[in-house]
């Protein structure tokens, strides 16, 4: 996830006689962007239990779960533009990563502008509830411009700190909701040494998860300067005492996944944060946010933002691997390359 300054890179291969190309567009406005797959195509609806690991279980029954806030309403348009030189691009797909329906997010489609050639709209879901929006063309002939722009209405709302922490504990054992999100990932190393022995000197086994967890939040605000650099991994920021608000976030995760407590990034409008889970006496899991700009917020988000992406450890089909984050792709080909333009931008 890159911050709000950085623009994403266009990036074309394009050969003679129609050999593919894939482009990597540049923003319209910079915004942070937003996997073994579920592969589930359908309309925009919440997935099912299956195929997204819930941020927020139902919780607010129980004093121990998190509450929802009052909502804020952000318009959302998302999509690219393709302008044709003097060659047609042909066989042409977008995969663009959209907001996700969770228990603190509702999201409507609003408006549409399609080419006139464009193919239905597609969405899958991929592994951590990560949603994808899937468009072909079969053709967008030379000297045309091809919009493929949706306007989302998207929900928002502050997440409020549990009523009671006491008696929380580390889950018991792995769950199809926890899985994605134990153990190493991109860039995020839980099981380095020198990390390991530093989270047992700042939270000891016999605290309770909540103050031990709380205090790795505080230390990392403490010890760990915020810059704007360029991501870098969790060792390297533990290294280096100091990275961004992305890199700080990734350390939290790694430390608390060293004490066996699932966590995982929230890649949101212009930012990132982190959320842990942890298990009540009733043996219900809940999952709590902590962020980490100025004097940070644990267990509670009183500033909501559009979120893009929850994980960290996505398997994306087309790439074969497994990536922190999913971004936009738009594929075709042609003997030019075309102009290709991603929005993604808050609209009035």
């Amino acid at each position: 996830m890159t911050d709000p300054s950085r623009k994403l890179h266009l990036v074309s291969i394009l050969c003679l006689l129609l050999v593919t190309t894939s482009v990597h567009a540049q923003e319209e406005k910079a915004v942070s962007p937003l996997e073994q797959s579920s592969s589930t195509v359908g309309p925009l609806s919440p997935p099912d239990k299956e195929s997204q690991s819930s941020p927020l279980s139902d919780s607010a029954a129980t004093s121990y779960g998190v509450r929802i806030g009052e909502a804020r309403i952000v318009r959302y348009q998302i999509g690219a533009k393709i302008q044709t030189g003097p060659g047609a691009f042909t066989g042409v797909t977008l995969r663009l990563p959209v907001p996700n329906e969770w228990p603190e997010q509702k999201v409507s489609i609003i408006e549409e502008d399609l080419y006139d050639r464009a193919g239905d709209i597609d969405y899958r879901v991929l592994d951590a509830g990560v949603r994808q929006m899937l468009v072909a063309i079969p053709q967008v002939p030379a000297q045309t411009e091809a919009n493929v722009l949706i306007t989302y209405e998207v929900s928002v709302s502050p997440i409020l700190a549990p009523e009671q922490t006491v008696g929380l504990k580390k889950p018991k054992k792995v769950t199809k909701e926890t899985k994605f999100f134990v153990g190493d990932s991109p860039m995020i190393n839980s099981r380095e040494k020198s990390l390991k022995k530093l989270v047992a000197e700042i939270a000891p086994k016999d605290e309770e998860p909540w103050v031990a967890l709380e205090a790795v939040h505080r230390w990392i605000l403490d010890n760990i300067t915020e810059t704007v650099s360029k991501v870098q991994s969790t060792d390297d920021t533990l290294k280096n005492k100091q990275g961004c608000n992305e890199d700080r976030a990734a350390l939290f995760v790694a430390m608390a996944r060293a004490m066996d407590v699932p966590a995982r990034l929230v890649m949101v409008e212009g930012g990132q944060h982190a959320e842990f889970c942890l298990e009540d006496p009733a043996g219900d899991l809940h999952w709590y946010p902590c962020t980490f700009r100025g004097s940070g917020e644990f267990g509670s988000l009183s500033n909501p933002a559009v979120v893009f992406q929850k994980g960290d450890n996505v398997k994306e089909p087309e790439a074969g691997k497994r990536v922190r984050l999913i971004r936009e792709h738009v594929n075709g080909k042609g003997t030019v390359a075309p102009k290709v333009q991603i929005i993604r931008k808050v609209v009035q």
